[in-house]
């Protein structure tokens, strides 16, 4: 089972029986030789060595899949890399997929040809980062969770050979009513999953006081909590009712609403920068709800 974690760092502990990275994993080396300071890898040769040595690393894998994967398959702590194109551009970058509590967290794992950054680490080889993941190491940002990354998610897994034989097979639609296949395709902003989840505080309704809860969303769906790990929700927002996500300008700082056809939601971040990826998240959802 995946290892709650507190806030204090100090309690946590690490399971030694944990399935971790395993040799194999942790066996890559670029064949670098020491002639002066380290040579350059061009992003081809990095992307062969990552397909051919690091089990993990989903070179095809797109944003959207590893939430479906990680949500549906993996547990707190299951995290893969993958390849990221930002924007279009055509450099490799690599990303880092986390399963967290009820959300998936992506991280950017810079590599300038020479040496990797990740976090707050400098790592100068892939060999210096694989061993950096075999340590469990765990991460935070200001949504107040801490995840301890602790089952890579293999690329390849074994599954059954068995097919289905068809017995009915028949078309619905006649020849003057079918149309082009795209238009009966449902559209990608429905199927986006794009979660997030962490602390914010939220002004009451009623007794307008400010409260911490935890916060999860998922697809056009902002549910919150009493707390972290709580089953049930206080109450689920659905974003399709949703109109408009601004920053404010308040007597506490970080503060941003989310409007909807019913009432006008009130929140604070722990920072200007989580409050900015709350909007940023929000927004988004709002103009791609149809």
């Amino acid at each position: 089972m995946a290892q709650e974690l507190d806030i204090d760092i100090n309690r946590i502990s690490y399971q030694p029986e944990t399935p971790g990275l395993t040799p194999q994993m942790i066996s890559l080396t670029c064949n670098i030789p020491e002639r002066g300071g380290p040579i350059p890898v061009d992003k081809h040769q990095l992307l062969q060595i990552m397909k051919e040595k690091v089990e993990f690393f989903h070179p095809g894998m797109s944003r959207h899949i590893s939430e479906c994967v990680l949500l549906e398959n993996g547990q707190v702590g299951s995290y893969l890399f993958r390849a990221s194109t930002d924007n279009g551009c055509r450099a490799l970058k690599l990303a880092l997929s986390v399963r967290c509590f009820q959300s998936v967290k992506h991280y950017e794992i810079s590599w300038d040809g020479i040496e990797f950054k990740f976090g707050m680490g400098t790592f100068n080889s892939v060999d210096e980062l694989l061993e950096h993941f075999s340590n469990y190491p765990v991460i935070g940002g200001d949504s107040g969770a801490l995840t301890m990354l602790k089952f890579p998610y293999p690329r390849s897994i074994d599954e059954t050979n068995i097919y289905d034989e068809i017995k009915v097979h028949a078309e619905w639609k006649n020849t003057d009513e079918a149309g082009d296949f795209s238009t009966s395709l449902p559209t990608p902003s429905i199927l986006s999953i794009a979660s997030k989840e962490g602390y914010l505080t939220k002004i009451g309704r009623v007794r307008k006081n400010w409260k911490l809860r935890w916060f999860v969303c998922l697809k056009m769906q902002l549910a919150y909590y009493d707390g972290k790990g709580d089953s049930k929700p206080i109450r689920k927002i659905d974003l399709k009712t949703a109109n408009a996500c601004d920053r404010i300008v308040n007597d506490k700082p970080h503060c941003f609403s989310l409007s909807t056809e019913q009432r006008t939601f009130l929140f604070q971040a722990n920072s200007d920068a989580e409050a900015g990826d709350w909007v940023k998240l929000l927004k988004w959802k709002i103009a791609n709800k149809n």
